[in-house]
């Protein structure tokens, strides 16, 4: 009986090339977990921080007028804020997009607020409505945080678009008030629903995971005396 062996340079060269390749192969990502305990793989899990870019040609700030917005179908919405910043765009079944842009509060000392419009449903009496920011608010020497939100955007339900927000309020007795609220797309106007709790959030965070909603890039903000 023959016995193999490695005497051979050119075997004993292969072998080691292959043993190399192998080595350097890249090792499978961890994969990420839900609050509700569930596994999602890594390759799934988009950025909860990312911000769709500003979309080209569909809006431009009006020029010498920092609280106005045109949009290239003519309308033009105006807000009681300064310093407007682009958020995202959602897209409702039938076909309506509306924006949400953050401002400063011109009656609010500066606080950056949330606002979701529909250019070509606003008309000029009708008074652009303030959202909460994603993010925190703190008291003026930040020593202290008496409301936090996410906010998501998007299919934030299953087959239901719209913006929804997991906040919690610190309350005088020194206790957590959480709340659910929820802007819903799928009416000519939008449907506002506010619940107690944060019951569906592992709902909506898995359809974040999955690409169908956005978590919006939240910031801390002091509040002035």
């Amino acid at each position: 009986m023959r016995s193999f062996t490695l005497e051979q340079p050119k075997i004993l060269a292969w072998i080691i090339i292959c043993a190399s390749v192998a080595c350097m192969a890249p090792a499978e990502p961890p994969p990420q977990h839900m609050e509700s305990g569930m596994v999602i793989p890594a390759a799934k899990v988009s950025a909860p921080d990312s911000i769709p870019q500003q979309p080209n040609g569909d809006w431009h700030p009006v020029k010498n007028n920092a609280s106005a917005i045109a949009f290239s179908n003519g309308d033009t919405l105006r807000f009681p804020a300064t310093d407007l910043r682009y958020m995202d765009k959602v897209t409702a079944q039938l076909g309506r997009e509306w924006y949400l842009f953050s401002g400063k509060d011109t009656s609010a000392k500066g606080i950056r607020t949330l606002y979701v419009e529909s250019p070509g449903y606003h008309t000029a009496t009708a008074a652009a409505r303030k959202w909460e920011m994603p993010g925190r608010l703190l008291d003026h020497d930040g020593s202290e945080v008496y409301y936090e939100a996410e906010v998501f955007a998007g299919e934030v339900l299953p087959d239901t678009v719209g913006v929804a927000w997991y906040d919690r309020s610190l309350m005088p007795d020194g206790q957590w008030r959480l709340n659910t609220t929820l802007l819903l797309f799928g009416q000519p106007q939008a449907d506002t629903l506010v619940l107690f709790g944060h019951l569906r959030k592992s709902v909506t965070q898995r359809l974040a995971f999955q690409g169908k909603c956005r978590l919006l890039k939240g910031e801390d903000q002091l509040v002035k005396p």
